[in-house]
C-alpha cells in the first residue's frame, strides 16, 4: 500500500513546543511582574529601601523619643537601645544581630550594611533592617515569606506546572502519532503480515511505516526460506561433529607417542588419555543426537553440582594433553579454587576445550598458550592468551556467528562452532565470552566467564 507522506516533521515538532514553551514562561514572568508592581503601586508590598528611606526621614524623631516609643520604628525592623558604654538597655536584637550592633555602639561605626546607628541623648539607638520588599500587613509579614523570595517559589511552582503540561501534551501528540508504528510492530511480530500498514501525520513516522511495509514483504519471503533453513541446520549440527576434534585429536596424538614411547609408565598414562577421550567422543555421540530433537522435544537438565577445584584440575590435565600432542608449550594457572556449584560442567569444558583448541591452532609453536582459571564471588572465569597473529577485523565482527568459517581470518581449518557455542553457554550462564587482540598484534586474548554462585 502507498501511503501518502506528510508534510509535518520532527523537528517543526519539536520547535513547535520549544515555542510554546518559551512563550508560556515569558507570559509567567510578565503576570510576576505585573503582580508585584500592582503590589507595591497599591501599598500591600513596601519597596526594598523604605525601611532605609523611613528611617533616615524619621531620624530626628526617633533620637529625641524619652522614653524610646518603638512604634515609630516600622514593624519589619529590630532595634537595640544601648547606653554611652555600649550596653544594651532594651531592644528586640537578638543572636548574630546583637553582637554586630553592639560592635557598633562600642566603635559608633555607621557603615555596617543593614544598621542605622542613630544617637540620643543618654546613648544611641542602632535599628537593623533587611533591605528587601516586604509586606506593608503585619499579619502577612509574620506567615508568609518576603515578596521577593515568594515570587521566586511561585515561578518555580508553575515552571514545573508549565512544563509538566508541555511534557503530557508533546506526549499525547507522540503516542496518536506512534499508534500506526507500534501497530505496525505487532503486526510483524505475530507474523501477521497481509494487513495494510497505516500512517502517520509526521515524515519520519511515515517513512519508518514506509519501510515497514517493505519489510513485511522481505519477511514473508523469507520466513518461507527459514523453515527449509532450519531443517538444514539441525542436520548440519549433527552431521558438524565440532566437539569431536579434541579428544579424537588426543587419542591420535596419544597413538603416535605410544609408537614411540618405551617407559611403561608413560604409556600407561597415554592409553588413560585415549580411554577418556573415548568415553567423550561416546558423549558427544549422544549430545548431537540430543540436537537433532525437534523444539516440542524436552530434554532432561544436565545440572549437576561438582567441585570447582576438580573441575578446573580436569581442565588443566585435557588441556595440557592437547597441547603435549600438538607440541604447544602451555602455562596453566588455577585461583580461588575452593567451592562446589550446580551445573553442567561437561558443556562448560566443551566451550573451554573449543577455545583451547582454538588457541592452539593460531599460536606459534615456540611461543605456546598461557591460560588462567580462576574462580571467586561466583564467577568462573577462563582467559586464554595466545601469541599468533591475532583477529582480523572481520574475525572481529563475526567470529561468534554460527558456522563463520571464513579460511582467511585466523587461517583456521574449522567449521565456525568453536566461539559460537562458547558464547552460547557463557549467555546460558549468565557471563560472557569477550575477545581482542593484543597491543602490538602479538596474538589474542579470548576471556570466558559464567556466573556459577
Amino acid at each position: 500500500m502507498e501511503i501518502k507522506k506528510k508534510k509535518q516533521t520532527l523537528f517543526r515538532l519539536f520547535i513547535r513546543q520549544i515555542i510554546i514553551l518559551a512563550a508560556a514562561f515569558f507570559l509567567e514572568v510578565s503576570v510576576l511582574l505585573v503582580l508585584f508592581n500592582t503590589g507595591v503601586s497599591s501599598g500591600l508590598i513596601m519597596r526594598a529601601d523604605y525601611t532605609q528611606n523611613y528611617i533616615r526621614d524619621n531620624q530626628k524623631e526617633i533620637s529625641e523619643s524619652d522614653p524610646f516609643d518603638p512604634s515609630l520604628l516600622p514593624f519589619t525592623c529590630k532595634y537595640g537601645i544601648f547606653d554611652e558604654e555600649g550596653k544594651l538597655q532594651d531592644g528586640t536584637l537578638r543572636g548574630k544581630d546583637l553582637e554586630t550592633a553592639e560592635k557598633l555602639a562600642v566603635n559608633r561605626d555607621d557603615s555596617q550594611w543593614g544598621f542605622t546607628v542613630i544617637p540620643r541623648e543618654k546613648g544611641i539607638c542602632i535599628v537593623h533592617y533587611d533591605i528587601l520588599a516586604q509586606f506593608s500587613s503585619p499579619l502577612l509579614y509574620r506567615f508568609l515569606p518576603n515578596p521577593e523570595i515568594l515570587l521566586l517559589i511561585l515561578f518555580v511552582v508553575l515552571m514545573i506546572l508549565i512544563v509538566i503540561i508541555n511534557a503530557l501534551s508533546f506526549g499525547k501528540k507522540l503516542r496518536k502519532e506512534l499508534a500506526p508504528l507500534a501497530d505496525e510492530i505487532q503486526q510483524v511480530k505475530g507474523k501477521e503480515l497481509e494487513l495494510d500498514c497505516r500512517s502517520s501525520d509526521i515524515k519520519e513516522f511515515n517513512d519508518i511505516l514506509l519501510a515497514l511495509n517493505d519489510m513485511k514483504q522481505e519477511l514473508s519471503r523469507s520466513l518461507k526460506a527459514q523453515w527449509e533453513t532450519e531443517q538444514r541446520r539441525k542436520d548440519n549440527i549433527s552431521a558438524l561433529a565440532h566437539d569431536i576434534k579434541a579428544p579424537l585429536t588426543i587419542i591420535k596424538g596419544n597413538a603416535e607417542l605410544m609408537k614411540e614411547e618405551t617407559d611403561l609408565e608413560e604409556l600407561y598414562m597415554q592409553a588413560d588419555a585415549v580411554d577418556a577421550n573415548a568415553d567423550r567422543i561416546e558423549e558427544y555421540i549422544k549430545l548431537l543426537i540430543e540436537e537433532t530433537k525437534t523444539d516440542t522435544e524436552t530434554t532432561e537438565s544436565r545440572d549437576k553440582s561438582f567441585s570447582i577445584g576438580e573441575f578446573m584440575e580436569n581442565t588443566e590435565m585435557e588441556c595440557r594433553n592437547l597441547c603435549r600432542v600438538h607440541h604447544i608449550p602451555v602455562t596453566v594457572e588455577r585461583h580461588s579454587q575452593k567451592g562446589v556449584v550446580c551445573a553442567d560442567s561437561e558443556q562448560i569444558r566443551r566451550a573451554l576445550m573449543n577455545l583451547i583448541l582454538n588457541g592452539i591452532e593460531h599460536t606459534k609453536e615456540s611461543e605456546g598458550l598461557k591460560v588462567s582459571l580462576d574462580y571467586r564471588e561466583g564467577i568462573f572465569r577462563a582467559e586464554l592468551e595466545d601469541f599468533g597473529e591475532g583477529f582480523t577485523r572481520e574475525a572481529l565482527k563475526h567470529c561468534k556467528e554460527q558456522f563463520y568459517t571464513e579460511n582467511a581470518e585466523r587461517s583456521g581449518s574449522h567449521y565456525g562452532m568453536g566461539m559460537y557455542f562458547a558464547d552460547s553457554v557463557a549467555g546460558k550462564y549468565g557471563g560472557k565470552l569477550e575477545y581482542y587482540n593484543k597491543n602490538g598484534g602479538d596474538g589474542a586474548v579470548v576471556v570466558f566467564s559464567v556466573r556459577l554462585g
